[in-house]
C-alpha cells in the first residue's frame, strides 16, 4: 500500500465535504431523528441535503466500502 500526497485543490474539496457533513449532523439531523421516522425518510434528508449544497452522495446509488 502507498500513500497518495494530495493537492491542495484536493485537500480543499475534502474540507468542503467535511463541512457540509457536518452542518447535516449538528444542525439538520438533530430535529429530524425522533422515535417513529424511518431510515428511509432519514435517508431522503440526507440525500436531499447533500445534493442541495451541490455535492453528490457517495453511499447512495452506489457501491461504497
Amino acid at each position: 500500500m502507498s500513500i497518495t500526497i494530495k493537492t491542495r485543490e484536493e485537500i480543499e474539496k475534502i474540507k468542503a465535504s467535511n463541512q457540509i457533513i457536518a452542518r447535516l449532523y449538528n444542525e439538520i439531523l438533530p430535529s429530524k431523528i425522533v422515535p417513529g421516522v424511518s431510515t428511509n425518510e432519514l435517508n431522503k434528508i440526507v440525500e436531499d441535503y447533500i445534493r442541495s449544497q451541490g455535492a453528490i452522495p457517495a453511499t447512495i446509488g452506489g457501491y461504497c466500502n
